[in-house]
């Protein structure tokens, strides 16, 4: 496995090399709390050589391997006998582990007499954790008493402690469930090997068994599965260390032991293992599991949203909609949805007519339950306002005399964003509105006869400024800023445009995704093959993950993917994907067709809508029906009428889409849009409806 220096360096001090690939990525949970996702790898990064295996058990049991090294800095082995119990406090929980114990007398890959193999109880542990990734270990062994910081090291293929709809690009396995602890059914004092896949689809093994001598031995490695095997090329033991005693990193040495190929059901499996390092040959072990991990399951199986999460339909009031007496598009006072905030308060627009179709600012908070106008009508906005994560402010883009200028509605107030250069459309904005982006339109000198389109970002301390771009992408949107500004993403679209490097080939009717990182030069968003991912639509709250949709005809086989899906990106690691088909068929291997708009500040829950071909022609004025869609890692497409039909719960609508969600994922704002009540537009009476969906996670 390649290591980044950047990965070295940052955990160098941590672990052999072998295992430095194992990065600390999870969510935090709840403060103190134990879950199942704090089955990991923990280390005491000021320790080298030296680390726990944890494993959550069903019903608040617990499992802990230490592997370390004695006083002479030969590798000892240190375990839970009769495993630990998780105690529940107010304060905190924590997890005991009354007899800690180490084995002599079995000999490796040998049937000693039961007689010879004997545990010595060797001392008690105590773990808590403040949050996902760190915690503490309390110990007294060997005589010996002290209290280590633990650090994440590795994150467990479905064991949680990640939010509840997984993370883009983490497929959750069907062999997921076998991690864990495997022994060997044949030999007394036979070796014990825990298991843990990784989210990143590898898996890690440390096996604790004894050397030919009889004396506590214990090697580790990393293993990717492939042809339905789990191969571990090489594996590892360790010693110079120096158990509960200060030691240079320098000390610890690395051994290569040799390698094991394992084969996996839920109930059995094989360890065939070919060592390197003297006196230990070759051979096969049979394994039955120990353990199984509180999460997942084995096999493995998908759960749905509910559960993840109770659901309740909040149905908003429905504003009295003012048929048209003219040559109008549609009734008035009709409420169009704009955002949600972490409480529940939406931010919306109310249509209004006065020679022209108007939009003037809503806001709803549950504790009301009434749309109250944020500005008398003499002054509009465009639709769509934002909401803060709060719920305590919205921004959103006046039309003062058809002069675009972003706006900032708070504790009563309304005024001009500060320091704008020029007029502007606010179209993102971060958690707190320290951060807004978009697109404007910059003077150019005098000279010239027009203005040239710009992507701008502004920020609290310094106000407005040009997002530089190239000549080769013009003129594009900013259309998504992380919560700490550091990164913006936007759109650039095009009638037609020479496909770069493909010998004069043209795409025509599309557009792409552009990414800044620190205000730098932009970058097209491409693909892991390099091509042009499409059109991106929201992100993570730092934008480490950005979700974007496929949305132009593709005439060269470098634009050539599926179409109708979305898709995520990571800037990072540049790692992307599909999302992959709503209800593909043999005959339509592509499904149907969806739109992502919108997703929670952990990346793991996103909303749209989608069509199904049964839906052409079902609106009042013949026009094509649309459904909300909800996806997660986890749980994979959620189409909320099915969802709703589960829960007992009905929207008597004749159309629905998931606009908007709220950053902590709690809230989804429901909506119809404008919907015409006959054939035709000018002079129809046409309504709009609004509700919220309320995730409430469940405790896992």
């Amino acid at each position: 496995m390649n290591i980044t220096p950047s990965l070295l360096n940052r955990m160098r001090n941590a672990l052999p090399a072998f295992l430095l690939a194992l990065l600390p990525l999870s969510a935090h949970a709840d403060s103190g709390r134990i879950e199942s996702g704090h089955s990991a790898m923990w280390i005491n990064p000021e320790r080298n050589g030296e680390g726990w295996i944890l494993e959550i058990l069903p019903n608040d049991g617990a499992a802990l391997y230490w592997y370390t090294s004695d006083d002479e800095g030969k590798p000892r082995w240190i375990i839970s006998n009769g495993g630990g119990s998780i105690v529940r406090g107010e304060d905190g929980d924590r997890i005991l582990f009354p007899e800690l114990v180490t084995g002599h007398g079995g000999r490796f890959a040998q049937n000693v007499p039961a007689s010879d193999v004997t545990l010595e109880a060797v001392g008690t542990a105590e773990i808590r954790f403040s949050d996902c990734n760190s915690g503490e270990i309390s110990f007294d062994a060997y005589g010996k008493a002290a209290t280590y910081p633990l650090t994440r090291l590795s994150r467990t293929m479905g064991a949680g402690c990640s939010p509840l709809g997984g993370v883009p690009g983490e497929a959750i396995q069907s062999y997921a469930g076998t991690s864990g602890t495997w022994f060997d059914v044949e030999s007394n004092g036979g070796p014990v090997f825990t298991l843990q896949w990784l989210t990143n689809g590898s898996a890690i093994l440390f096996w604790f068994a004894y050397d030919p001598e009889g004396k506590p031995f214990w090697a580790a490695g990393l293993g990717q599965y492939e042809n339905e095997l789990l191969i571990f090329p090489e594996l590892h033991s360790i010693s110079g260390g120096r158990f509960s005693e200060d030691y240079p990193d320098e000390q610890t040495v690395e051994v290569p032991w040799g390698s094991i190929e394992m084969y996996f059901t839920c109930d059995d499996a094989t360890a065939s293992y070919n060592a390197t390092e003297a006196d230990f040959g070759f051979g096969t072990f049979h394994l039955k599991p120990l353990t199984r991990l509180a999460q997942p399951t084995c096999p493995y199986v998908k759960p749905k949203l509910t559960d993840l999460y109770d659901i309740v339909l909040i149905e908003l009031p429905e504003e009295p909609a003012i048929p048209p007496t003219g040559p109008e598009l549609g009734s008035r006072n009709l409420v169009f949805p704009g955002s949600v905030a972490n409480n529940g308060t939406i931010a919306a627009t109310r249509k209004i007519t006065n020679a022209s179709v108007r939009h003037l600012p809503v806001r709803l908070t549950l504790a009301n339950m009434a749309w109250v106008d944020l500005l008398e009508n003499w002054l509009e906005v465009l639709p769509y306002p934002l909401i803060s994560a709060q719920g305590d402010a919205i921004l959103a883009t006046a039309n003062p005399a058809s002069t675009h200028l972003p706006m900032i509605f708070k504790d009563g107030n309304s005024n001009y964003l500060p320091d704008m250069m020029y007029p502007a459309n606010v179209l993102g904005a971060s958690d707190d509105f320290r951060y807004a982006v978009g697109r404007g339109y910059r003077p150019l000198p005098e000279e010239e006869d027009a203005n040239i389109i710009a992507p701008w970002i502004w920020d609290d301390a310094h106000g407005h400024a040009t997002l530089p771009t190239t000549d080769e992408l013009g003129a594009p949107f900013a259309l998504v800023v992380s919560n700490d500004g550091n990164r913006v993403v936007g759109r650039h679209d095009f009638v037609s445009r020479e496909i770069p490097g493909q010998g004069g080939a043209w795409d025509i009717g599309g557009n792409f995704g552009v990414y800044w990182n620190n205000r730098q030069a932009p970058q097209i968003i491409r693909g892991e093959n390099g091509e042009y991912l499409g059109s991106p639509v929201a992100c993570d709250a730092n934008c480490d993950i950005i979700f974007g949709n496929v949305s132009w005809q593709r005439y060269d086989n470098h634009l050539r993917g599926q179409s109708n899906h979305s898709w995520y990106w990571n800037p990072e690691t540049g790692r992307s994907g599909s999302l992959g088909a709503l209800q593909p068929t043999e005959d339509n291997p592509e499904g149907w067709a969806y739109d992502l708009w919108a997703v929670s500040n952990s990346g793991s829950l996103a909303v749209g809508l989608y069509h199904s071909p049964e839906m052409t022609g079902q609106l009042p004025d013949g026009s094509k029906s649309y459904d909300g869609l909800i996806w997660s890692q986890n749980t994979g497409f959620v189409q909320l009428s099915e969802l709703l039909a589960e829960t007992g719960q009905n929207l008597d609508w004749p159309a629905v889409y998931a606009h908007d969600i709220s950053p902590n994922g709690e809230y989804i704002l429901l909506a119809t849009a404008e919907i015409f009540t006959a054939p035709g537009q000018i002079g129809v009476p046409s309504f709009s409806r609004l509700a919220l969906l309320r995730l409430t996670p469940k405790a896992q």
